[in-house]
């Protein structure tokens, strides 16, 4: 059986959820039936592409988040251009869309002089990103060109639930063109690389070890959680704070940890490669998001036993239960983040419980499992007719 050319798009690899399904499948993806080939706008890579995996880099300059509207359209006009001749060189029989591409394919599908056939995921929530856009015929132009690709899409991967529904009640999409497949989580890797040692030491005291782990941008909410450790330390509760990544949020957020005189007990780790070695000796792992689409740091810390604390974001009971495999509170209460973690601090039966509970969640998104899953939609969509 002749092999099939699979061209995955991409903006950027900047560490978030969209790249790690991406390099999972990559690597699990059977070489006998697919050549694989990444497309990608921007050269910052944070991790390596499997050695088989052909890369296809546009090598264009990345637009600052400040520039203007005009420059925006400008750049935008290179992407579909480069993206164009990209499309017709490579020739894949099958193009899947994995984060920050939509709208740029279905506007270069209509241009190919080939018909391949496509694929689009969405692993945010579009609109609430759209709402942040100050200039108003941006945000139009955006909600526009959102609408008008996912409700033309033939297929539409989605992490829960809880985007699906977003993208039917935001954009009008049809539930019928939406597939629901959860992210993987390979726990046999993360548990392997927890132990790999590290270069940071934690503090030789019995302090309560609260975690965080993403990137430090305002979405994050991080300055939610050192607001709750100030009033925890008010009320002499033994802990430090252990912070894992990099953003624009950095120096704020230590301005901050000095505002709240909690500085000493605030440890800024940084980006790291393999966060397992640290995540793994948590006592708690806190995501204080004003929005999350999944969040792979739960499932992570599930996969390393220690328990987990999130703010209720949109739709994430889907997924996160309270009281269940988790303790949820509402999103940016700080007070509420302080008791909830001092009531994991107290109750170590607490803690087990919703580590144990958290086992069905990560049978759910077992990386086999998964990867089948998106196998079988790709054959799908393979042996279906041409798209018009």
């Amino acid at each position: 059986m002749m092999k099939k050319k699979i061209l995955f798009l991409i903006h950027d690899f900047r560490g978030r959820g969209a790249e790690k399904v991406l390099l999972t499948l990559l690597s699990k993806f059977s070489r006998e039936k697919y050549d694989l080939g990444v497309f990608v706008y921007h050269d910052t890579f944070t991790q390596q592409l499997p050695k088989h995996v052909e890369l296809l880099c546009a090598n264009l300059e990345p637009a600052a988040d400040s520039s203007g509207f005009l420059r925006k359209i400008w750049m935008f006009i290179i992407k579909i251009i480069t993206l164009k001749r990209t499309l017709n060189a490579y020739k894949p029989d099958l193009i899947f869309s994995v984060a920050g591409t939509n709208i740029d394919l279905m506007i270069v599908k209509n241009f190919l002089s080939i018909d391949p056939k496509i694929i689009l995921s969405e692993h945010t929530f579009p609109a609430i990103d759209a709402k942040r856009i100050q200039n108003r015929l941006e945000r139009f132009l955006v909600n526009f060109a959102i609408s008008t690709t996912c409700r033309h899409a033939k297929m539409m991967i989605v992490p829960s639930q809880g985007v699906s529904d977003h993208l039917v009640q935001s954009y009008g999409v049809s539930a019928k063109t939406i597939t629901v497949i959860p992210n993987p989580v390979d726990t046999e890797q993360i548990l392997n690389a927890a132990k790999e040692p590290s270069d940071f030491t934690f503090p030789d005291d019995s302090s309560f070890r609260i975690g965080f782990v993403g990137g430090l941008t305002g979405e994050k909410n991080v300055a939610c959680l050192l607001r709750a450790y100030a009033s925890l330390k008010k009320r002499g509760v033994q802990a430090r704070v252990f912070i894992i990544g990099e953003g624009i949020e950095r120096a704020a957020l230590r301005a901050l940890s000095e505002q709240l005189n909690i500085a000493q007990g605030v440890h800024f780790l940084g980006y790291r490669a393999n966060p397992y070695p640290l995540l793994n000796k948590f006592d708690v792992l806190v995501v204080p998001s004003y929005y999350e689409t999944f969040s792979y740091a739960m499932l992570e810390a599930m996969a390393c036993r220690v328990p987990v604390i999130s703010s209720k974001w949109p739709y994430c009971e889907y997924l996160y239960k309270h009281n269940e495999n988790c303790l949820l509170f509402p999103v940016n209460d700080h007070d509420a983040l302080s008791r909830a973690i001092e009531k994991l601090y107290n109750d170590k039966e607490l803690r087990t419980r919703l580590v144990e509970n958290g086992r069905a969640l990560l049978d759910r998104c077992n990386v086999d499992t998964v990867v089948r899953q998106y196998d079988e939609a790709i054959r799908g969509v393979l042996r279906d007719r041409p798209q018009g």
